[in-house]
C-alpha cells in the first residue's frame, strides 16, 4: 500500500495517532546494536554510531540464525509453485535480524547464502536524511541512494559475503542452482560463482527487458522483452534457454507478445504471453528442443505467473479471474473469480492458495472450490510461500504483518508484529511486505518496505 508523508500525516491527526502500534515495533522484535551502513563487497563498519542514525539493525555480533534447506529461485523451484519442503518457522515466529537501511529486491537462499538486488550506500558514514514526523522509530527516512548490486549475504546474520556492481536496478529475483548465482537484470545476464562472486559467463541483451531466470537440472531459461520505438518494433520478445554451465545458447523461441516470466516441470517449458488488446496466450515447449507442443488463448492483457504443479498451469488475469489449465494440452480445468486481482499463486499436489486484495484462500486443485477462506487479513496479499504445512503470507499496508497460517483450515500460527510505514522515495510512504518470502529450515526471509528480515524460531534467540 502507498501513501504519501502528507496523506499520513493528516491521518495521524485525525486519528490521534493511527501509527501507534505499527512504528513503535514491540521489544523483542525489533534487534538491539546496529552497524554504519555496508560498503559494497564488504562487511558492515562496526564504528560506533547513534542508535537513530544507524543504517542496519543488525546487531554488530548477531546471535547466529541456524537455518538450512533453500529457496533458490522465484516460487522454490523451476515450476515456480511457491511450495517446498522447508520448515520455516512453523511456530512462535519472530524478527531474528533485520538490516533496516537497505532497499532490497526478494532473496533467494541456498547452501547457507542469501542472494538478492539492492542498491548500497557506497559512503559509511553519509547522514541518514530525517523526516519531518514525529511518530516513535519511523523518523528516518530511508532513502534510495548508492549503486545497484547483487549482494550475497551469510544467511546466519545479513552479514555480506561478496557483492557485484550492476549495470541497472534490479527488481525481480535471482536465481542459484549448480553453485552459480544467475543475475539477470537490465538486459544483462550473469553467471557468478556463488561462492566467491567471479564472473564465470555473461550475455549481454542490452536491447531487451530480462525477465527472472528459471533455472533446472543444467539449463536456464529467461524471457526476453522486444523493444518498440514509436510505431516501430525493433526487437520482438523472445524466450532463451541456455547451458546453466556455460552460457551455451541451447534454443530460442518467439512468444507472439510479451513474457515477463517462464515455468518448467519436467520437459516442459511454459510461458504466458500477453500484450494489451485483452487476449493471453500460453505456451508449452519442448525444454530439450524449444519446439511448440500447444498453445492457448486466456483472456486478459497481464498475468500473475505461470506456476506449474501436478498436471495443471495456474495463471491469475489483470480482471481477477484464476484459470488452472492441463498442462498436456492446454485445456481449461476450471476459473475462479476474485473480485480483486490476485497477487500470486501458490500450488501443490491438491490445494492451491491464493491472495486477493485482503482476502485469503485455499482452493481444491481438482476443480477450484473454497477449502477455507480468511477475509480479514489487513491490506494487500503478497504472494504466499508454502513449507512443511504452513502457509506464509505478508500483508502490506497500516497494521502490515507477516502471518504462518495452518495449511489445512488456515487457522493462525503466529503473526509478527506490525511493520512500520517507511519513507521509500519523494513523500511516498510505503509499509509491509513487497514479494514472496523465501523458506528455509528454521526460517523467514522477507523483503518489506522498510528493509530485509530474517524471522526465526523465538526459543533459538537470546532473550536481552
Amino acid at each position: 500500500m502507498r501513501r504519501s508523508r502528507r496523506q499520513l500525516l493528516a491521518a495521524l491527526a485525525a486519528g490521534g495517532g493511527l501509527l501507534a502500534g505499527c512504528a513503535a515495533r514491540e521489544p523483542d522484535d525489533a534487534t538491539a546494536g546496529g552497524a554504519p551502513a555496508e560498503t559494497p563487497g564488504s562487511p558492515p563498519s562496526s564504528a560506533d554510531t547513534d542508535a537513530s542514525d544507524r543504517p542496519t539493525a543488525t546487531p554488530r555480533s548477531p546471535e547466529p540464525l541456524p537455518v538450512a534447506g533453500g529457496w533458490p529461485q522465484y516460487g522454490a523451484n523451476a515450476g515456480h509453485t511457491g511450495v517446498s519442503t522447508s520448515s520455516g518457522v512453523p511456530d512462535d515466529g519472530r524478527a531474528y535480524w533485520h538490516l533496516r537501511r537497505v532497499r532490497s529486491g526478494p532473496a533467494v537462499l541456498a547452501d547457507g547464502r542469501l542472494v538478492h538486488y539492492a542498491k548500497l550506500g557506497a559512503d559509511p558514514d553519509a547522514p541518514v536524511t530525517k523526516t519531518r514526523t514525529r511518530e516513535p522509530d519511523a523518523g528516518t527516512a530511508h532513502p534510495v541512494y548508492g549503486d545497484p548490486y547483487v549482494v550475497v549475504r551469510d544467511a546466519s546474520d545479513g552479514r555480506i559475503q561478496w557483492s557485484k556492481p550492476l549495470d541497472g536496478p534490479g527488481a525481480g529475483w535471482p536465481a542459484v542452482a549448480g553453485g552459480r548465482a544467475v543475475a539477470a537484470v537490465n538486459g544483462q545476464i550473469t553467471a557468478y560463482d556463488a561462492a566467491t562472486g567471479a564472473v564465470e559467463w555473461s550475455k549481454d541483451h542490452s536491447e531487451r527487458v530480462v525477465g527472472d531466470p528459471t533455472v533446472t537440472g543444467d539449463a536456464l531459461v529467461v524471457p526476453l522483452q522486444g523493444t518498440v520505438h514509436g510505431d516501430a518494433t525493433l526487437q520482438e520478445p523472445q524466450v532463451q534457454c541456455y547451458d546453466l554451465t556455460d552460457g551455451r545458447p541451447r534454443w530460442s523461441a518467439d512468444p507472439p507478445k510479451r513474457a515477463n516470466r517462464v515455468a518448467v516441470a519436467n520437459d516442459t517449458v511454459v510461458v504466458v504471453s500477453a500484450g494489451w488488446d485483452g487476449t493471453g496466450v500460453v505456451l508449452s515447449h519442448s525444454l530439450a528442443r524449444g519446439t511448440e507442443r500447444w498453445r492457448a488463448r486466456v483472456p486478459g492483457d497481464s498475468f500473475e505467473g505461470p506456476v506449474v504443479a501436478a498436471g495443471r498451469v495456474y495463471l491469475a488475469s489483470s480482471d481477477g479471474v484464476l484459470h488452472a489449465l492441463s498442462v498436456d494440452d492446454g485445456e481449461t480445468r476450471w476459473t475462479r473469480e476474485f473480485e480483486r486481482r490476485p497477487a500470486g499463486v501458490a500450488a501443490d499436489d491438491d490445494a492451491v492458495y491464493v491472495g486477493a486484495g485482503g482476502r485469503f484462500a485455499a482452493l481444491a486443485a481438482e476443480d477450484g472450490s473454497v477449502r477455507w477462506s480468511r477475509e480479514e487479513l489487513p491490506g494487500a496479499v503478497a504472494p504466499p510461500a508454502v513449507g512443511d504445512g504452513v502457509v506464509y503470507v505478508g500483508t502490506a499496508g497500516e497494521s502490515a504483518r507477516l502471518y504462518a497460517l495452518d495449511a489445512v483450515d488456515g487457522t493462525e500460527r503466529w503473526a509478527s508484529a506490525p511493520f512500520p510505514f517507511q519513507t521509500v522515495e519523494g513523500d511516498m510512504m510505503m509499509a509491509g511486505v513487497e514479494s514472496q518470502p523465501a523458506l528455509g529450515d528454521g526460517a523467514v526471509y522477507v523483503s518489506a518496505a522498510d528493509g530485509l528480515y530474517a524471522f526465526g524460531p523465538r526459543s533459538d534467540r537470546k532473550e536481552e
